[in-house]
């Protein structure tokens, strides 16, 4: 027998270890080294001293076990049959709608659509392959669906394709049926835009506030009084309102339509009229109207200053004169009031809230003054005129219970208020108007607003280097100082010029002169009579709330109230 001698490290074997094929001893020995044991071992191959048995091969040991396939990509694509889309989200039906899905057979074999189910069919055409049919691999079938204008208010259909590799496919098609409310408005008819601004006062009663806006998008609304002449016409209008009081109307925007006297053929895709200046709107809808029975409410798909290309072609055709206009999503939100004051003769009046407003951007400011636009009474962008002011102390009684009582305030400032009319006569003018509006997101935003009064007097030339001036004595050293509210000037020149510059300071010089010091010259000499100069206030609209009147299309007039602000 053979012995070998070796180290095994930390740890002694003193047991017996057998392996298959070999057979050996193992025993411990004194360690020679802290980290080490020799050992002694003793090899005994096979069962004889000194024979060598060669036993390859050895047999495995056989053992089945169950398992499945991961799926892959390929398994997510192929072996089975797709519809797309599976759901036809009409939204909104004013017009009628064609849209299409496919069904494609992913598998490498032909297979055949055994069957197909039209549920709601009366809601809807089908065109496409009827079953019984053979798909050959990878073949696709294109199915296409028409949706008339007509039929019930809530469309929720599907269509069931069954196969004979045991699948079931279904489309959904769902959507909501609108009205067009063609009965034609009387003057005034009331436009709003309503903002949501949230204003924090801090206690600290020095006239901060932090406004936050939490309405991006204005609501819009109308409110309309229509007339009805006629008992057929009074008895569609009830008819109207009983049954879709509740529901949608598609509201044609009147204010804003363009006549039209070029012939629109029955399937055009493409109108010409002129879209400047008008809330026409990609993938939005339009309103032919040529009279209250002959009327087309169209989907727009896109929008060009000249033209508007369309989604689905014109189902009739109109000839002569007409008018086209943008066409809202609306609901009906206060009761709907009629009066009949002599017989076969109604007024009624309808409140409509607009669903699917927006933002109007791209105000740009004739003029501005320290990054804000400066409001200018009669200029080409703003036909504004001051018509009143106010002063309100902010303040609240504390009644003692005694007869004697205090108006206390928590604010430093009074509430100073101007009242502003506006008035378009033109379509540019109303446009640019309510691009304003928009861009100040109600209570939100300021803007530089002149007095237009003759606030100061001047009692000297003012050279085009000074940087102070003399005006008769008003008492503002005395009674106003530099006060935050008031704290920048503006010189309204007659040609339109205006210049604005910043209060740096107010002293009384005697009984009859104070002076006025600037933040920088005017650059040019200026002389009594020659300008007016008034103060120049930072405000905000006192109300989320705008009121626009509309007279005819193009023409009307709105009233606003402004509250000066310190910043």
């Amino acid at each position: 027998m053979a012995s070998y001698t070796g180290i095994l490290a930390d740890v002694i074997i003193a047991e017996d270890a057998w392996r298959a094929g070999v057979s050996a001893n193992i025993s411990g020995v004194a360690a020679v080294s802290p980290v080490a044991e020799l050992f002694e071992l003793e090899s005994v191959i096979g069962l004889d001293a000194g024979a060598l048995h060669n036993n390859k091969p050895i047999e495995m040991n056989e053992r089945s076990r169950a398992g499945t396939k991961v799926n892959s990509f390929v398994d997510d694509y192929y072996y089975r049959v797709h519809v797309t889309p599976l759901t036809l989200a009409l939204g909104e039906v004013l017009s009628e709608l064609v849209d299409t899905f496919i069904v494609w057979n992913a598998w490498f074999e032909a297979i055949d659509c055994d069957d197909i189910t039209e549920n709601g069919g009366d809601e809807f055409e089908l065109d496409g392959e009827e079953a019984v049919y053979t798909l050959e691999p990878l073949e696709y079938q294109t199915y296409t669906v028409t949706i008339p204008k007509e039929g019930s208010a809530n469309i929720a259909s599907s269509i069931d394709f069954t196969f004979d590799t045991g699948e079931q496919r279904s489309v959904i098609i769902t959507g909501i049926r609108m009205i067009v409310f063609y009965f034609p408005p009387q003057v005034t008819v009331k436009e709003s835009y309503e903002f949501a601004t949230d204003i924090i006062t801090p206690r600290d009663g020095i006239g901060s506030e932090q406004r936050i806006s939490y309405r991006q998008i204005p609501r819009q609304s109308f409110v309309v009084n229509v007339p009805l002449k006629t008992a057929k016409e009074q008895n569609r209008f009830d008819a109207a309102m009983f049954g879709w009081a509740k529901r949608y109307f598609g509201f044609p925007i009147r204010t804003e339509k363009e006549n039209h006297s070029e012939t629109i053929n029955q399937d055009d895709l493409v109108i010409n009229v002129d879209t400047t200046f008008a809330d026409f709107r990609d993938e939005s809808y339009a309103l032919i109207f040529k009279s209250i029975d002959e009327f087309e409410a169209v989907k727009i798909d896109t929008v060009a200053a000249d033209s508007l290309t369309l989604e689905s072609a014109v189902v009739a055709s109109y000839t002569g004169n007409k008018w086209i206009a943008p066409l809202r999503i609306t609901q009906v939100t206060s009761v709907v009031q009629k009066s009949n004051p002599v017989a076969d003769v109604a007024f009624a009046q309808v409140s409509f809230a607009v669903k699917d407003n927006i933002l109007l951007t791209g105000f740009v400011a004739e003029q501005t003054y320290n990054d804000l636009p400066i409001l200018l009474v009669g200029s080409k962008q703003l036909n504004g005129s001051r018509k009143e002011s106010s002063i309100d102390s902010d303040s609240f009684v504390q009644d003692y219970g005694s007869g004697d009582f205090d108006y206390l305030s928590d604010s430093e400032f009074n509430l100073n208020m101007q009242g502003w009319g506006f008035v378009n006569e033109t379509k540019e003018a109303m446009w640019v108007y309510k691009q304003f509006i928009h861009s100040l997101l109600g209570r939100q935003g300021t803007m530089w607003v002149p007095t237009y009064t003759d606030d100061l007097t001047l009692a000297e030339t003012i050279g085009a280097s000074d940087t102070s001036f003399q005006i008769e004595n008003i008492k503002l050293a005395e009674n106003m100082g530099l006060n935050d509210l008031r704290t920048h000037l503006s010189f309204i020149f007659p040609n339109g010029d205006v210049l604005c510059r910043e209060i740096t300071g107010i002293v009384e010089s005697d009984d009859d002169i104070e002076i006025i010091s600037i933040d920088s010259d005017l650059g040019l000499e200026v002389e009594a009579g020659d300008c007016q100069v008034c103060f120049l206030d930072k405000c905000r609209m006192a109300s989320d709330t705008v009121v626009i009147n509309h007279l005819i299309a193009y023409k009307n007039y709105s009233n606003v109230s402004l509250l000066a602000v310190k910043e």
